[in-house]
Formats: C-alpha cells, sequence, structure tokens
C-alpha cells in the first residue's frame, strides 16, 4: 500500500454485536406483541361466544314459537282439519300442468323409474361384482325403517295424487312392462269407483335409496355421476310434490334417514364383507363383556356415534365466563364467612372496642376489594368495547 494511502475502515465486531442484539430485542418484542394480541383475541372470544349461542337459541325458539302459534304458517288459507303442504303450494302450476296433460306425467314417471333402476344396478354391480355389501346393507335398513315407520302410522295419500303405471312399484305389477315391450304406452287411466290404492307414505323411499346411492357413487370415486344423481334427485322431489305422490315432511324425513340414521347398517355390511367365518365363530364364542340388555340398548341409541370422545378431549371445554364469575363470588363469600367465623370466635374474650375495630377493619377490607372488582370489571368492559370497535373497522375496512 503506497504511504499516505488510507486504510478501509472496518466494522468493530462490537457495532455488529450491538445491532445483532438490538435486532433480536426487536423481534422478541413483536413476538411478545404479537401473543399478547392473539392472548387479548382469544379472551375476547371467550367472552363473545356464549352470546352467540344465546343469540342462536333466541333465533330457534322465536322461530319454533311462531311455528307453534301458527301451525298452518305454509298454507295460511287452509283448513287446519285436513293435511296441509307447503310443497303442494309451491308445486301447485306443476300439479295443474300434469293434471291436464297426463302422458307427460307418465313420461316422468317413466323417467323417474329408469333412474330408480340404475340405482338398483348399481346396488346389485357394487355388492356381486366388487364384493362391498356395505351399500345393500344401509339400504335393507332404510326399508326396513320405512316399513317400521309405515306400520304404525299411515298418513293417507293425497286426494290430488296423480297415479301412473309407470312409476315404481306400479310398473311392476300394472302390466306397463308388457305394453311397453309391445310397443305401446298408453296412457293411465285412473278407475275413479275403485279410487286410490294405499301405500306407505312416510317416509319417501324414492328420495332416501336415491340419496344413498349418490353418496356412495361421490365417496368412492364416482363422483360426477354422484353429482348428477344428486341433481336428478332435485327433479324427483319437485315431481313427487307436484304429483302429490309424498308429502313435504316424507322427503325431509327420508333425506336425513339416508344420510344419518343408517350409518350403523353399511359399516355392519363394509364388516361382513371382509370377515371371515373363524372370526365369526370366534365372536360367537367370546365371552361377553356386557350385559346383552346394555349391549342392545346401547345399540338403539347409538351410543358410539354420539360419544364424540375424539372432539372431547383434543378440545376440552372450557369454563363459561358466567361459571367464573360464579366461582369467584363464591370463593369470595367463602373467604368472607371464614373471617366471620375467626371474628365471633375471637370475640367471645375481647371487649367491645376490640370487637368494634375487627368489623371496621372488616368493613374496610371488604370495601376496597368491592372497589378493586368493580375497577377491574370497567376495565374488562373497556377492552372488550375497543376490541369489538378494532373488530368493527377491520370488518369496514
Amino acid at each position: 500500500m503506497p504511504r499516505g494511502a488510507k486504510k478501509p475502515r472496518r466494522r468493530s465486531s462490537s457495532r455488529k454485536k450491538i445491532n445483532n442484539n438490538n435486532n433480536d430485542k426487536k423481534k422478541k418484542t413483536s413476538t411478545a406483541t404479537m401473543q399478547n394480541i392473539e392472548e387479548e383475541k382469544e379472551r375476547v372470544w371467550h367472552l363473545v361466544r356464549p352470546l352467540f349461542v344465546l343469540f342462536g337459541a333466541g333465533l330457534v325458539m322465536n322461530f319454533s314459537m311462531y311455528v307453534e302459534e301458527h301451525p298452518t304458517g305454509g298454507v295460511p288459507d287452509g283448513d287446519p282439519n285436513t293435511i296441509l303442504d307447503t310443497g303442494f303450494v309451491a308445486t301447485r302450476n306443476a300439479h295443474q300442468y300434469l293434471l291436464n296433460h297426463r302422458f307427460i306425467n307418465d313420461i316422468a314417471a317413466f323417467g323417474n323409474s329408469i333412474l330408480v333402476v340404475f340405482a338398483l344396478v348399481y346396488v346389485g354391480y357394487i355388492a356381486l361384482w366388487i364384493g362391498d355389501f356395505g351399500l345393500t346393507f344401509r339400504l335393507l335398513s332404510c326399508q326396513f325403517f320405512r316399513a317400521y315407520c309405515g306400520w304404525f302410522t299411515y298418513l293417507p295419500p293425497s286426494p290430488e295424487f296423480l297415479q301412473s303405471n309407470y312409476d315404481v312399484p306400479e310398473l311392476f305389477n300394472s302390466g306397463a312392462i308388457g305394453e311397453m315391450l309391445q310397443l305401446k304406452f298408453p296412457v293411465t287411466v285412473v278407475d275413479g269407483e275403485a279410487g286410490l290404492i294405499p301405500f306407505v307414505s312416510f317416509f319417501s323411499g324414492h328420495v332416501a335409496n336415491i340419496v344413498i346411492v349418490a353418496n356412495h357413487m361421490y365417496i368412492n370415486g364416482y363422483k360426477k355421476l354422484g353429482i348428477l344423481f344428486h341433481v336428478l334427485n332435485c327433479l324427483q322431489v319437485y315431481r313427487l310434490l307436484a304429483t302429490r305422490g309424498h308429502y313435504s315432511i316424507d322427503i325431509i324425513v327420508g333425506f336425513v334417514v339416508a344420510i344419518h340414521v343408517t350409518n350403523p347398517a353399511e359399516r355392519l355390511g363394509l364388516y361382513f364383507s371382509s370377515v371371515s367365518r373363524k372370526e365369526l365363530r370366534r365372536l360367537r364364542k367370546q365371552p361377553a363383556e356386557k350385559n346383552i340388555f346394555i349391549k342392545y340398548f346401547e345399540n338403539i341409541i347409538d351410543v358410539e356415534n354420539n360419544t364424540f370422545t375424539t372432539l372431547r378431549k383434543s378440545n376440552p371445554i372450557q369454563k363459561p365466563p358466567l361459571r367464573e364469575l360464579a366461582e369467584n363470588l363464591e370463593e369470595i363469600g367463602n373467604r368472607k364467612y371464614t373471617e366471620i367465623g375467626d371474628v365471633v370466635t375471637q370475640s367471645l374474650n375481647d371487649t367491645p372496642q376490640n370487637i368494634r375495630k375487627h368489623l371496621e377493619t372488616m368493613n374496610q377490607s371488604y370495601n376496597q376489594m368491592l372497589e378493586n372488582l368493580t375497577e377491574r370489571h370497567e376495565q374488562n368492559m373497556r377492552k372488550l368495547e375497543e376490541n369489538i370497535k378494532e373488530l368493527e373497522r377491520k370488518f369496514r375496512n
């Protein structure tokens, strides 16, 4: 290096350490701030969560009381002594059209029957070709439950029911198949003197069966076909209401039964599909762990699917704010009762002046405690209002 040239300045290691320390402090400060914000948000959520439940309970109870007071709300002009159905009102125009065009009614019924037959073919394919009996068990349990309900309660069909020989099950016993084999498609003629043939209305087997099959298709890799079946099921629901083949409650309950009630049957069918004969014999010979009546009762109320053990273990329920307040008040009360007991015990040997001093001291401490609780409550309310306002500003932005 030539003489007179300035040496390049080097950053000292101490300055680097200072900068690193400052950066670490900033990171720790920002992390602590974020943790405080998250804890504050969690506390606000803990306080607000019961309000959501109360608000939802109020809405549901108001709706329930309104329906109780206005049971014919869906059909306000209807006779309360007859069966009233809001779905019939919604499909009034379609019903009138099918009444005036019975050939179209037969075409729609035949299309619906094709949907049902295709669903049965799919069930046979899954059971006999794939070897999965879960779907079959589920459909059979659905039909058994429908027959069980129909045996105990019979809902008369609507007098406006538009019968068709091309609907299921009439398709198989009305001679319509023989007519179609002869390339004929005669329009259904209803004998007015014979009247309507009684059938089980509650609940809709058409809807329940198609929903079960569509869900099985969607879950087992046939997603597009499952969605198509659900869309066709919507058209089927509209047709059933328009022809007065089912009441709205039949369709609603059929949907619920298909999704929720028949789960154990499919589980049993899947087990039956893979269990060996030795395992069945071993199960039969195993000693019963529970009383057979208790086991049967738990199967009826479906204890296994209604326990929610995983959710209860992974998400322990926190104490609600109302319970925390009650426990704090109980603790304060117990403390005060203990102090009063001590004063009473001590006062047996004390003079009146000492008793008065003790009572004044207790009164002061009690007043101080109430002031602290009041101040803490006001601080919490102010924080809650600030957090709510901040959340409102975020939602607006």
